[in-house]
């Protein structure tokens, strides 16, 4: 009896070993299977610098399958004077190449991201439209998180990893601007197959001009409401997106 006891748990444990022996694959498995969600919402916050401009306000996002998405930014509590765009509070729809914005302008609707950089060439549309060019969907940015990060392994509940130098570089400061001593690390969590969260940090001096600004921020991305997430289309965007 000892001996079929030790047996069947000598057997138990290797298959569990076997279900995490490739981390990589479970978080593959768990980023296909939500961007294969009918629908899904996530909420994004960012921690950095106190005030910093670069750490912007949460993130509430909501997308169907059919690739319909919604993005609310909220305004961080205790801007900068001179923070500016990052701090604005916007609502962006997009569904293929159509990006729409609402702006906090209590008069103001839903217009095309073309139309609203074009009310204002010094204002805040081509920051939207950086801000877009480089915006991925959780279940898109957890992949290309995973393809970037080294050495992920399993402890604790989560699978953490390692990002590359260049890859912190590019998460820190998008573009152009200057980047060095750049660390990072990605962390994962996975409940029975499904990715309910991710964070990754990254650190690192930017310059900017004549000034160095010593960087070290935390983003998180919690994963709710797969399969029962609604996106309500206003009327005025409805005719937009068509």
């Amino acid at each position: 009896m000892k001996t079929k006891i030790l047996l069947s748990a000598v057997l138990l444990t290797a298959s569990l070993l076997a279900i995490h022996a490739d981390p990589a694959a479970d978080v593959t498995g768990a980023a296909q299977k939500l961007a294969n969600e009918s629908n899904y919402s996530w909420h994004t916050t960012v921690v950095g610098p106190s005030g910093s401009v670069i750490s912007p306000g949460p993130i509430d996002g909501k997308i169907q399958k059919d690739g319909l998405m919604y993005i609310k930014r909220h305004p961080v509590q205790n801007p900068l004077p001179d923070a500016k765009f990052s701090n604005l509070p916007l609502e962006i729809m997009m569904h293929g190449a159509h990006i729409l914005v609402h702006a906090p302008d209590p008069d103001g609707g839903w217009e095309t991201l073309a139309d609203f950089i074009a009310s204002d060439l010094q204002g805040p549309g081509p920051f939207v439209s950086d801000m877009m060019k480089h915006f991925q969907p959780p279940a898109a940015q957890a992949a290309s998180l995973l393809i970037i990060s080294d050495s992920l392994k399993l402890a604790d509940g989560s699978y953490t990893g390692d990002l590359s130098a260049d890859a912190a570089k590019k998460l820190l400061a998008p573009g152009n601007a200057t980047v060095s001593n750049a660390s990072g690390t990605v962390q994962f969590w996975i409940n029975d197959g499904d990715l309910t969260k991710y964070e990754y940090k990254v650190a690192g001096t930017v310059k900017s001009g004549d000034t160095e600004t010593q960087i070290n921020r935390d983003t998180t991305v919690e994963i709710q409401n797969a399969g029962a997430t609604t996106i309500t289309v206003p009327p005025d965007a409805k005719k937009l997106l068509h």
